[in-house]
């Protein structure tokens, strides 16, 4: 179950959404930029639950899985090209 987040909800561009959707689609590793933090992850899912939008994932290091709401990620980084990616809000 998503963690909820008591701030609305800011829908990201559909571009974002795809390379989002793409790169859980690959299982390839990418770096979700935060606000507090940088996390190397294997997207599994993104997905709508309600009017919000989520991903799931698992940390690279940790093994864990996490669940984030788009509006949290503040870019993604494809470590193997070095570009990055940023959300640009609806």
């Amino acid at each position: 179950m998503p963690p909820s987040d008591p701030t609305p909800y800011k829908p990201v561009a559909c571009s974002f959404y795809d390379v989002l959707e793409a790169a859980a689609f690959r299982k390839h590793p990418v770096i979700l930029v935060l606000e507090d933090r940088s996390v190397e992850s294997v997207l599994l899912d993104v997905y709508a639950k309600g009017t919000e939008e989520f991903l799931s994932a698992r940390e690279i290091a940790s093994g864990k899985p996490f669940t984030l709401r788009l509006d949290a990620v503040r870019r993604i980084i494809d470590p193997t090209t070095n570009t990055t990616y940023a959300p640009d809000h609806c």
